[in-house]
């Protein structure tokens, strides 16, 4: 009973198409056949036959109705061209018996309906699939064979291996070197409990490993016959068959340890491992030079203390060595001894013409080995991880970085406060973006970003931020005049730029990486829940993690990735950049790869399209860093260096204002700016070469370094602001030395806004645009607008009179830590002259890290077309004369006409 019941869909097309299935069926009464067919079906075949038969009871449908229903719903539909494209892409994988390659092949095949080619394909695809160089030659190499001869040869190939596995191995193979070995997985199939077939990619999976239980020797699921360590020794108890993971016994046997002392002592010299491997076969070779010019690759072996030659590659490597007897015994790796001939001194050198006088043992056979010994004399550094295995690991590493979510698996960061909890009611949000707003949360809350509670004594209110997709809401919260005022100031180490610099100087390959939703990625402690709690309409949450807006956030983020980074060489990190460097690609490659194995153990998110990975030069700090060292970055002062020669006496003299701000900086300015000031006096203005030298001549001293200082975090930095009707304009400088100077000219949106919005416009671009300097560091920014001082004063919470656009500067800006002055205009002349220049607009503003308070309910561009969907109407009456419709259509117009004809 309950014949079909757990069967496949083959294995139901089988059973239901043969004979025997009928044949105690001998009753000719349909009815009588149809419930002997169902009773033996079993219940999960009846329950589906039911359903297929609906509406009719399936004991009243004849039994090859049922039959045909049946094999009809689990039968497949075979399409020949593609099951035929299958079986000639077929290639056996190197783990993959010959055996069940063969039966792969062969079932396959019967779907592909090849008919009197059926043994030429088979034939063909076992030579062109078998993936094994050494076997194919030998195959085609017979002489008009069949696929049952190729098959026999195979099979025979596959027993012969598995037969000489277990004999020792010579001396070529058994040479004392360290080979590398790589471990490959194996794709398990599954099979379906009655489930219709499909179409599927079953023929590229190996054979199944459920024809086989667990191995013995290693505990895998495959044949003991093939196993790799069906000889090895086991580490617990000593006997051979098995490895300790496996190993049943209860008793511990300790492994003598080598009695030679020199091999350890040798091997302390060696803890650095640094050489890549060039070679396929996984063997490290150095080549070396002899005295006579001749040159000869040596196999490196950390397990053998003396260097070995053999008499064959001694003859052709230094023919006039003298040959000496020696008493030393050489054993391999499997306890055979090799044959030794004598010993020789040999003067050889390096690549690096490095001489060195080497004790080399001459063997009758074998290869040629440096040891040790030899490896010490040339200060050798040995890796035993090969290029093609870093890059496919470090890949590896970087998606599943990339993919990385959850946070950081660091310990949790408690926040300190001093004083009293505040709690401000949430602000109201329109009535459009409720449901989205609530969706965000609700996302948030699934992510395990934050959470909801019912009451908390802190409650900050939120604003809403809208993704590039203008759809989308980000929650951020208002801490600025809740939590930021009463937070306790964090410290952490940051290493000078300078010194960051001089370590780059070395290097001559760079990588920098970028850290996706860095704060997001540092959970809180448990206590200091209750201080990020946000106030939502929809009620109060609470974050897990650092969120966006809180002023100690950059020193506990860049305490964080130092001790992540604790103890790399080659690596600087400075707030959110990463910065790996080497003078070498190999180097470079170790020191990337280890870096982002910390980055997966410590579970941390990069953002690999915002990274450079092995380039040559980059910028950093306002420097330009290559190969050869960093210099100063030419357009850091590009508004000024490259300024146009002035084309009137107005712009002459708001040049001159520019360079009289540093010209207690450059000695004699008075002499050598004379002819400037010269014109500058007169009422005609003519320009000429004297005034063109003259003008390059001071500018180009601007960036000198008695001008232009390095920028130093632990000095106090000021950033003073301007905006005219064309552009704007910022200086950032410390002790009165200008670190940067940044300007654009503004588009002709932007040429449209107010004043007061153009001055604040001006502070939050600048502030974006050195964000470098000024993120994770207390800073003055210094404008001649007023109003400003009000409006993004850090202690004070946002006007809800203040336009939109400026309420999402301000929120933008409560992630840095600033004072904002106000000075006169009449002290910021230099000004005029850079927030002036034609330099070129900027590209369009990605607001995805933006805040929009408050959206317009209609777009500028709808607004457009429904004005002239409703002009139009007007226009046409005008041309063509009003009708009794047309004043329906307008009333509003009809009713402002009459007003004004009264």
């Amino acid at each position: 009973m309950n014949a079909l019941n757990n069967l496949c869909s083959k294995g139901v097309i089988e059973k239901v198409s043969s004979s025997t299935w009928s044949t105690p069926i001998v009753t000719p009464d349909e009815e009588k056949k149809s419930a002997f067919f169902l009773n033996a079906a079993g219940k999960n075949a009846y329950t589906l036959i039911k359903n297929l038969a609906y509406p009719s009871p399936p004991v009243s449908v004849p039994y090859d109705d049922l039959k045909s229903l049946l094999l009809q719903h689990v039968k497949p539909t075979n399409f020949e061209a593609s099951e035929r494209a299958k079986f000639h892409s077929m290639v056996r994988n190197p783990n993959q018996g010959i055996r069940e390659f063969i039966l792969d092949l062969l079932t396959q095949a019967a779907k592909c309906d090849f008919g009197d080619l059926l043994d030429m394909q088979l034939k063909d695809r076992l030579i062109a699939g078998i993936n094994n160089t050494v076997l194919q030659n030998e195959l085609l190499k017979l002489s008009s064979p069949t696929f049952k001869d190729v098959r026999a040869y195979c099979e025979q190939y596959q027993d012969i291996r598995a037969a000489t596995s277990s004999m020792p191995s010579t001396i070529e193979s058994t040479a004392m070197f360290n080979s590398l070995k790589t471990k490959s997985t194996k794709a398990h199939a599954t099979a379906g409990r009655f489930k219709p077939a499909t179409q599927s990619n079953s023929h590229n999976v190996t054979y199944s490993d459920k024809s086989y239980g667990n191995c013995a020797s290693c505990g895998k699921r495959h044949s003991r016959f093939t196993c790799r360590f069906r000889y090895a020794s086991c580490h617990k108890c000593g006997k051979t068959g098995h490895i300790q993971s496996v190993c049943r016994s209860t008793k511990t046997c300790r492994l003598i340890q080598a009695r030679n002392s020199e091999v350890s002592n040798m091997a302390k010299h060696f803890s650095s491992l640094s050489l890549a491997i060039t070679s396929h076969s996984g063997h490290i070779r150095k080549r070396l030079f002899s005295s006579t010019g001749n040159s000869l690759h040596f196999i490196l072996d950390t397990g053998s203390v003396e260097s070995l030659i053999s008499v064959h590659d001694l003859k052709l490597f230094a023919p006039d060595a003298k040959l000496q007897p020696s008493t030393i015994t050489i054993n391999g790796i499997t306890g055979h001894s090799l044959p030794v001939v004598g010993s020789c001194e040999i003067s050889v050198s390096d690549e690096h013409s490095k001489t060195v006088t080497c004790t080399f043992i001459v063997t009758k056979s074998g290869p040629s080995i440096l040891g040790l010994k030899a490896m010490q004399a040339f200060n050798v550094n040995l890796s035993l991880v090969t290029s093609i295995d870093t890059e496919n690991e470090l890949k590896d590493l970087i998606i599943k970085c990339s993919k990385a979510s959850g946070g950081m698996q660091i310990s949790p960061v408690r926040l300190l406060v001093n004083g009293d909890p505040v709690f401000l009611k949430r602000r109201v949000i329109p009535y459009g973006l409720r449901e989205p707003v609530m969706n965000a949360l609700n996302n948030l809350c699934s992510k395990g970003v934050i959470e909801k509670v019912s009451s908390s004594a802190w409650g900050t209110p939120i604003v809403t931020p809208l993704k590039s997709d203008g759809k989308t809401p980000r929650i951020c919260g208002d801490y600025r005049i809740t939590l930021n005022p009463r937070l306790l100031k964090r410290t952490c180490t940051t290493v000078e730029p300078e010194n960051i610099l001089n370590k780059l100087t070395v290097s001559k390959i760079f990588s920098k990486i970028d850290l996706k939703d860095a704060y997001l990625q540092i959970q809180l402690d448990e206590t200091s829940f209750t201080l990020t709690t946000i106030n939502t309409p929809f009620g109060l949450y609470r974050y897990k993690f650092l969120p966006f807006g809180l002023s100690v956030s950059p020193a506990i983020f860049q305490q964080v990735m130092n001790d992540i980074t604790s103890g790399m060489s080659g690596v600087e990190v400075y707030q959110d950049d990463s910065v790996v460097h080497a003078p070498d690609k190999s180097t470079h490659d170790a020191q990337l790869l280890e870096l982002f194995r910390r980055f997966s153990d410590k579970n941390v998110a990069v953002h690999p399209k915002k990274s450079l990975f092995f380039v040559s030069h980059f910028e950093c700090l306002g420097y330009l860093v290559n190969g050869k060292g960093y210099k100063f970055d030419p357009n850091r002062l590009f508004p000024l260096t490259k300024a146009k020669s002035p084309s009137s006496i107005h712009e002459l003299r708001s040049l001159i204002r520019a360079l009289q701000y540093y010209s207690q900086l450059i000695p004699d300015f008075s002499q050598k700016g004379s002819p400037l000031f010269l014109l500058s006096s007169d009422n005609k203005f003519v320009w000429t070469d004297i005034h063109e030298r003259c003008l390059r001549g001071l500018l180009n001293f601007l960036q000198t370094d008695a001008v232009l200082h390095p920028f130093n975090p632990k000095i106090h930095s000021t950033v003073i602001t301007d905006a005219s009707l064309d552009g704007i304009g910022a200086i950032l400088g410390q002790n009165g030395h200008p670190i940067i100077c940044v300007s654009r000219r503004l588009t002709a949106a932007e040429r449209g806004y107010a004043q007061t919005n153009r001055e604040a416009l001006a502070v939050y671009w600048v502030v974006k645009r050195l964000h470098k300097f000024l993120f994770g560091h207390h800073s003055t920014i210094v404008t001649d607008h007023e109003a400003l001082k009000f409006i993004f004063d850090p202690g004070k919470s946002l006007s809800r009179s203040s336009a939109a656009m400026v309420q999402r500067w301000s929120i933008a800006l409560s992630a840095y830590d600033y004072t904002i002055e106000h000075l006169s205009a009449k002290y910021m002349r230099h000004l005029d002259y850079i927030s002036r220049q034609s330099l070129p607009a900027p590209e369009p503003e990605d607001i995805s890290d933006s805040l929009l308070v408050q959206p317009l309910p209609v777009s500028r561009q709808e607004l457009i077309c429904d004005t002239r969907r409703y002009f139009s109407a007007v226009m046409t009456a005008l041309r063509k004369g009003w009708n009794a419709q047309t004043r329906l259509d307008v009333v509003n117009f009809q009713l402002r006409l009459m007003d004004c004809c009264a």
